[in-house]
């Protein structure tokens, strides 16, 4: 997975960057393993830290992840919007798998019928 990870009007500097990397790999692995690729853009606005955290989940449904936060530490700000992202993505997860499951399960009861 390919993680962007850029600021406006704040140096993100190496350390920033892999701690972001690692954290949000090992969090959006979990969930989907074939995820394209997230974008986390750090601001600074007055005396906090803004952060938005953008993923590509690799499903094709076009639908982004997104959790974003703000805190007076650059990284206790993106852990928090760590945290939002990460309860998207068990939701959207969640869902897809229910899908299936409903998709499979009416094919069941109208191949049952049919007999």
């Amino acid at each position: 997975m390919q993680v962007i990870v850029s600021g406006q009007g704040v140096s993100t500097g190496q350390a920033l960057q892999d701690y972001v990397k690692e954290k949000l790999t090992a969090y959006v692995i979990k969930y989907f393993e074939h995820a394209i690729d997230a974008h986390v853009v750090f601001h600074k606005q007055s005396a906090f830290f803004k952060v938005d955290i953008i993923i590509n989940d690799g499903t094709g449904m076009h639908l982004p992840i997104k959790g974003e936060d703000e805190s007076d530490d650059i990284y206790s700000a993106f852990d928090k919007a760590l945290v939002k992202a990460e309860h998207q993505l068990r939701k959207h997860k969640a869902k897809i798998k229910d899908h299936h499951k409903a998709k499979f399960g009416e094919f069941l009861r109208n191949d049952n019928m049919d007999s």
